[in-house]
């Protein structure tokens, strides 16, 4: 290396394109429709892909970067770590039911899982068990 200095081959990149691959290629073959076992199967291959294309190019994993050593080996990442996730669950768990609430595709759907709930053991109300039939009667 030129004057004594150290390559920089970007570590940071190379983690942040492993931990986007998996979910990115788990989210496309859902959009292409790939069912069964096979998304998976196509995100574990894609990451190892990409770890592999980092050892042809730098010659080492990020992982083993003093820098990602140290912030792992860190006691508060763990905590760190829950806390993120926690929060990450929460905001994809807001926008599902944000997403559901308000897409009027889902209202059929919701609608029918509520009248199946309440049907199912109704509590001998002449009126509930007459719009019960009506409800689960099949229509034409």
């Amino acid at each position: 290396m030129p004057g004594g200095r150290r390559k920089n081959n970007h570590p940071t990149l190379w983690a942040f394109l492993t931990i986007l691959t998996f979910p990115i290629v788990l989210i496309s073959a859902d959009i292409l429709d790939v069912r069964g076992a096979l998304p998976f199967i196509f995100a574990i291959v894609a990451t190892l892909l990409i770890l592999t294309m980092e050892v042809a190019a730098t010659g080492k994993l990020w992982m083993f970067e003093d820098k990602f050593i140290n912030r792992i080996g860190d006691p508060e990442m763990h905590v760190r770590l829950l806390i993120f996730v926690g929060a990450m669950l929460l905001v994809f768990e807001s926008a599902l039911i944000l997403l559901t609430a308000t897409d009027r595709r889902m209202d059929p759907l919701l609608l029918q899982m509520i009248v199946n709930k309440q049907c199912s053991a109704p509590r001998g109300l002449d009126d509930e068990q007459n719009l019960c039939r009506d409800l689960l009667k099949d229509k034409p």
